[in-house]
Parts: C-alpha cells; sequence; structure tokens
C-alpha cells in the first residue's frame, strides 16, 4: 500500500509541474531544438537580428507548441513568437526601432528596466507594448485566448510579468 501512495505522490508531483506555470531560461537555439519547424521558420533571419529576440523566462501556462513569423522589412523588421497551449497563446514581437504604434493606450505600467510600457485590453486578451529606447527595439506582447470572448484567468500583473521577465537574463 505504502508503495502505491508514493508511486502516486510522485505521478501527482509529476503531472502538477508539468501543467503549471513556467520559467525557463531558453534561448532561441533551444527552442529551435526543441521546436524544429522554429528553425526554417526563423532561417531568413541575421545573425544580428536573431540576437534582438527577446525569450520570457515567464510564461503563466505549460506551452506545448511554438512558431515563428517574420517580416522582413527594411526600415523596420519583426520577428513574431507565439507560445501555444491549444487555449491559449502568448504573442512576442520584437520590431526594430522605437515605434509609437500604440502611444495612445490609455493605462500605463512601468516595467523592472525603468522603462514605461503601454496596457490595455480587448475580446481577444490582453496587450503589453513598449519601446526601450536603449537597444532601439519596440515589443510587443499578447496574452490571448483562441476564442475571442473567452475570460483569460491571467492579469495585467502577469503581462507585466512576462515583460520583466524577457530582461532578467540580460
Amino acid at each position: 500500500m505504502k508503495r502505491y501512495l508514493l508511486l502516486f505522490t510522485i505521478v501527482l508531483i509529476g503531472l502538477l509541474s508539468g501543467c503549471g506555470k513556467q520559467s525557463n531560461s531558453y534561448t532561441l537555439q533551444e527552442l529551435e531544438k526543441d521546436y524544429p519547424s522554429l528553425e526554417k521558420q526563423l532561417s531568413s533571419l541575421t545573425e544580428e537580428e536573431r540576437k534582438r529576440v527577446k525569450i520570457p523566462d515567464y510564461i503563466p501556462f505549460h506551452v506545448t507548441n511554438v512558431e515563428a513569423v517574420v517580416s522582413p522589412n527594411e526600415d523596420q523588421s519583426i520577428v513574431e513568437l507565439v507560445f501555444s497551449n491549444g487555449t491559449l497563446n502568448l504573442h512576442v514581437m520584437t520590431m526594430k526601432g522605437n515605434s509609437d504604434v500604440y502611444q495612445n493606450q490609455n493605462q500605463t505600467v512601468e516595467l523592472a528596466n525603468g522603462g514605461q510600457a503601454n496596457y490595455s485590453i480587448n475580446e481577444f486578451g490582453k496587450k503589453l507594448f513598449w519601446s526601450d529606447k536603449q537597444s532601439n527595439e519596440t515589443y510587443i506582447i499578447k496574452l490571448m485566448s483562441f476564442t475571442p470572448g473567452d475570460k483569460l484567468n491571467y492579469t495585467k500583473k502577469d503581462v507585466v510579468q512576462i515583460a520583466n521577465s524577457m530582461y532578467s537574463s540580460t
């Protein structure tokens, strides 16, 4: 009986740790190894563009897939990583240059690196936008449900924590 209880406890701990919030320090190369389709999706990036991409250490759900969308443009190249689990997805966009495309958002939050970010909510989810003057990059994080209108169990604090985790290993 004790053996079954021990086995049950080990399985339960494994399930709970696998389904909880993720905190990882992935590099782009490690993501490509774990999600082989990424390598092809990111193949057009130069080494400089690859270095600009920031990957959050904190993602508030268990990730089962990662994809990338690359929109090269001479003036403003955009790399978007999409972390998903079939129900939720987290979009992390990196754009070259300091953009003011979302500057008119009504809520401002302070990031751990001292920067200011604009926060907004729509029927798809929560969005955080900021320009990093030091690196001359603009970042957009969108934590979204696959189904518009579905209530997200995540808050502004989660989105800010995602953004802050992008700077923790720098």
